[in-house]
């Protein structure tokens, strides 16, 4: 016997504790109602006098406990511990203890449930579970319009890279998580960007990691929801920043005969489905392509884009939190034809029997997108590509920005400083801003 094995109850075989014999230094009761007693072992990791207090069910089951740990490490019998303490007990079989292990055993908990697990769409999200239920900056949001948001110059800085462009190790889209998926090649150390960075304002560093199809969009703007939302993840790089993330997302809607560029590089008529869950890409694949038509000239810039910024979660288990969400506030036109193979892609797929007669899929397309979470008092800012147009973010003059009653101004420093009103008396929290007095914004 080499380790002493605690459950909550003698009915449950789950080990909460496990502790070596050989690290037992003393046991000795407290003398309290609730029969308790300690054990000190040798250090533990950072623990340099660890002490484990229990408690038994009665008197005598904290004599034998507080003897036989006392004993097992010295290889004593344990009776004569017992005697000493003037406790006899009836029917006390001798316990021999073997300096060497005849037999190993191998305890081996039962897994537990995790929350959300085999999650899906298909109770309208009503089921999902943990900080997806509780959370209280849960995404996505309904998006005000640019005008009633609060106006930002700040803006992160862009820069994609056309990935996809050797044969070799294409690119994949798949289902993955009851969504379409195009995840970066990550096991290639040469392209350590992947499909490319944005870097925030406080100089963390985001890698584009994986774009993601939602039908219908997950974020609506004045509660209008749109066909299709490609929200293009990106995970924190910058030493200390691992675990942030950011999600960019363009919001799509049906315009007759006008065919994105983006789309049609994924190949939107050769889309997986349930039964064939991924098809190989093979055109290049290039994030800032997303804002262009097949008629627009092909260039390494991103359009300039007006957009919502706030802070929010991940939209779909676990749901987690502390992301930040950067949504175009203008959706961008692309074919029925286009944003309707994605939606069917969701969906087993229509089929022939034997006798090439046509089979309906029974199933109907499942909505991919989460609903709309409430605000819970977040800020919603709006970069605005027309009024903040320079690199450097200088701030146009607005004659119509009057002062509220309640609120405080904060000081932007950066090549050009701006003042910013906020209504409240809680901070914006825009990187690099302070809060200050009304007589030096003014």
């Amino acid at each position: 016997m080499e380790y002493i094995y605690f459950t909550p109850w003698n009915s449950i075989n789950q080990v909460i504790l496990y502790l070596p014999i050989k690290l037992i230094k003393a046991v000795s009761s407290m003398n309290t109602k609730n029969n308790c007693f300690k054990v000190k072992t040798k250090p533990l990791k950072s623990i340099n006098n660890p002490e484990f207090e229990f408690c038994a069910t009665s008197r005598q089951s904290e004599t034998v406990f507080t003897c036989l740990l006392d004993k097992i490490n010295k290889w004593q019998p344990y009776e004569i511990c017992l005697k000493k303490k003037d406790f006899s007990l009836p029917n006390v079989n001798k316990v021999k203890v073997q300096r060497q292990l005849k037999q190993p055993y191998i305890v081996i908990p039962t897994p537990q449930r995790m929350c959300n697990q085999n999650w899906n769409y298909n109770k309208k999200w009503d089921d999902w579970e943990c900080l997806c239920s509780e959370g209280k900056e849960q995404s996505p949001i309904d998006l005000p319009s640019l005008q009633d948001a609060v106006s930002s110059p700040v803006k992160p800085y862009f820069e994609y890279d056309v990935v996809n462009v050797t044969k070799e190790n294409l690119l994949k889209i798949e289902h993955d998580q009851h969504r379409l998926v195009i995840k970066a090649n990550t096991s290639d150390l040469l392209k350590a960007r992947w499909f490319g960075k944005l870097v925030t304002n406080d100089w963390t560093v985001y890698y584009a990691t994986e774009i993601a199809f939602h039908s219908p969009s997950e974020h609506t703007i004045n509660w209008k929801k749109f066909p299709l939302e490609i929200q293009v993840l990106h995970e924190g790089k910058s030493k200390g920043d691992f675990s942030k993330k950011a999600i960019l997302s363009f919001l799509y809607e049906w315009h007759p005969g006008v065919y994105n560029k983006f789309l049609d590089d994924v190949e939107f008529f050769n889309l997986p489905n349930p039964h064939d869950k991924y098809r190989v890409l093979h055109n290049k694949i290039f994030v800032p392509n997303m804002l262009r038509t097949i008629e627009d000239p092909q260039n390494s810039m991103m359009i300039p884009f007006s957009f919502y910024t706030y802070q929010g979660s991940l939209t779909l288990p676990p749901c987690v939190e502390n992301v930040i969400h950067l949504v175009a506030s203008q959706p961008i036109p692309a074919s029925i034809t286009s944003l309707d193979m994605f939606k069917e892609s969701l969906r087993m797929p229509d089929f022939e029997d034997s006798a090439w007669n046509l089979k309906l899929s029974p199933e109907k397309a499942l909505d991919n997108a989460r609903k709309t979470q409430d605000l819970n008092w977040r800020t919603v800012f709006a970069f605005d590509k027309d009024q903040y147009s320079s690199p450097l973010f200088a701030v146009k003059e607005d004659p119509n920005s009057i002062p509220k009653e309640w609120g405080h101004y904060e000081k932007q420093e950066q090549s050009v400083t701006n003042y910013i009103f906020v209504e409240g008396t809680d901070p914006s929290w825009l990187p690099w801003s302070l809060v200050v007095p009304e007589s030096e914004a003014k």
